[in-house]
């Protein structure tokens, strides 16, 4: 006969076996996040970051340890904080003890997953402004604080506008309030001061403001203004251009352009330039196609303080860089106004300072139509007319960019 082995008996429902040996779930490396930090005399830390029953712990796991070594230490600390925290063994940080400067990496998460189109900005009004202004815990934070920074930003030199501080003010007060919501600070002391407001600037150059800064200003800087009053492009755009990036079509000139950084700060990708443009773009003794033809400024805000500088000192420093892109396009629109002018169809000025329209047909075709082109050609050969009349006024006897 053959004997039959008894088939195991299963306990009943609920019930579990003497010598069962618990076994614990495999950690989720989703439920934690890592990040590595520099240190000047450890190498890199690595710091991880775990919310546990409402809480967040920030232990440090080690230094310059492996992947490996990482997920290991990672679910050790893991048990460590459920194990721990149970017991009051293990505390977590107290609210309000963490820095602006700590919870940076926190927030730009955050602005990650709320798919923010452009962190730089925010990344460096914290790096440059509100951390050095703001190192202190946010349990130390006061609403006394908040209206030193107002005062400071608005006594800075170059003086900033308030839309540009409403804009800071917008991101630490966003930080803030993330903060709060995360359990990082009971409530947000700077909430209810009354903050600059960004409203409609109007600022353009008159004629004889335009003589007086050129006449302190270096002859780069009176170029890079000529190529911004006859372009429209954004400070960040003149400073970056090369030689390189001019190209010759049958109808002239054209420059090409980088894709926008953002869908805000929108630029068209091929722009024609007129005499004056091309003039300011090109000197001969300086043109090497691959080195950037304003590069006396390491950075795009150089050029920007280097106008400023020159403003103050011509008792004009409201007048910004920012305000000769205005001036392009608030002539272009009224180009049409004077005898033998043709007036330029608002689409055409649209495209000419980045403001592109979502319509597929704009922004796919009619940009590469002869006739789309011709119009945008048309609009800066006449602006070319306006920007001597407007450089003559002052008396001047020759344009911005004659040497």
């Amino acid at each position: 006969m053959t004997s039959r082995r008894p088939k195991p008996t299963l306990p009943p429902a609920g019930a579990s076996p003497a010598n069962a040996v618990r076994v614990e779930p495999p950690l989720q490396r989703s439920k934690y996040k890592i990040r590595r930090r520099s240190t000047k005399t450890r190498g890199v830390a690595i710091d991880m970051e775990y919310w546990f029953k409402g809480e967040r712990y920030r232990p440090t796991l080690g230094y310059d340890l492996s992947a490996d070594a990482i997920d290991k230490a990672a679910s050790e600390m893991v048990l460590k904080i459920h194990n721990g925290a149970g017991s009051g063994e293990l505390a977590p940080p107290s609210r309000g003890g963490m820095t602006m400067a700590e919870f940076k990496p926190a927030y730009l998460d955050e602005l990650r997953e709320r798919q923010v189109a452009d962190l730089t900005r925010a990344s460096q009004v914290l790096d440059t402004y509100l951390i050095p202004h703001f190192p202190m815990p946010f349990e130390a934070l006061r609403y006394s604080h908040g209206q030193a920074y107002i005062k400071a930003r608005r006594a800075a030199t170059p003086r900033p506008s308030d839309g540009t501080i409403a804009r800071e003010w917008a991101i630490l007060n966003s930080l803030l309030n993330f903060a709060v919501k995360v359990g990082e600070l009971p409530a947000n002391p700077l909430s209810g001061i009354t903050a600059p407001v960004s409203g409609a600037r109007s600022r353009m150059p008159e004629p004889d403001e335009l003589a007086t800064i050129g006449q302190l200003a270096t002859d780069r800087l009176r170029r890079a203004a000529c190529v911004a009053m006859n372009t429209g492009l954004r400070g960040e755009k003149v400073w970056m251009v090369r030689p390189s990036m001019i190209v010759q079509k049958t109808d002239g000139p054209w420059l090409e352009l980088p894709p926008p950084r953002s869908k805000k700060k929108g630029n068209p990708l091929l722009l024609p330039l007129n005499r004056h443009a091309v003039g300011a773009l090109t000197v001969p003794e300086e043109a090497q196609p691959d080195t950037r033809v304003f590069d006396d400024w390491a950075a795009p805000g150089a050029l920007s303080k280097a106008w400023a500088r020159a403003a103050e000192a011509a008792e004009c420093g409201d007048l910004r860089f920012h305000d000769l892109r205005r001036w392009f396009s608030s002539t272009l629109e009224d180009l049409g106004a004077e005898e033998g002018e043709e007036a330029v169809h608002r689409e055409v000025v649209k495209h000419l300072i980045g403001h592109q329209a979502g319509d597929v047909l704009e922004k796919h075709y009619l940009v590469r139509s002869k006739g789309w082109a011709k119009k945008l050609r048309r609009a800066v050969d006449q602006l070319a007319d306006r920007y001597e009349k407007f450089t003559n006024k002052a008396g001047e006897g020759k344009p911005a960019d004659s040497p």
